[in-house]
Parts: structure tokens; C-alpha cells; sequence
């Protein structure tokens, strides 16, 4: 849906798999020990800018130029 031409959504690209792993993973240890602390997991992502993002001005005022598929830092 962010790729269709029409809406150019930003959106953040994130391995699916890798998530759905992660999250089994954290249900099946909290199933088993209920009592334990809450978890904090982050998986890497990739922004991809499009033209829905404000992007902040550059040192000498003028509006940064978006990048096609910019990394997130």
C-alpha cells in the first residue's frame, strides 16, 4: 500500500519474519514464567522516505532535499 504511486507514504521497512520470530518467542517465555518482567525487544528498520515526511532544514535554512529510500540513523 506506501509503494502504490498515488499516496507515497514514508513508511518503515522491517523483516517480517524476523518479527513474528521475536514475538513467539517473547509469548512462549511469558506463557511459561507469567511473573516475569515485561520485555523490550527492537528489530533494525529501514526508513523509506516519500513525500509524506517534513524533513528538517539544512544548516543554512533551505529545505533538505528527500532521499529515495534514506536509511534510518
Amino acid at each position: 500500500m506506501a509503494g502504490w504511486s498515488g499516496i507515497e507514504l514514508t513508511t518503515v521497512r522491517q523483516q517480517r519474519r524476523r518479527m513474528v520470530e521475536a514475538s513467539l518467542r517473547i509469548l512462549g517465555q511469558s506463557l511459561a514464567a507469567p511473573d516475569r518482567p515485561a520485555v523490550f525487544h527492537r528489530e533494525p528498520g529501514r526508513l523509506i522516505v516519500r513525500r509524506t515526511v517534513r524533513l528538517k532544514p539544512d544548516r543554512d535554512g533551505r529545505p533538505a532535499a528527500p532521499r529515495q529510500g534514506a536509511a534510518a540513523s
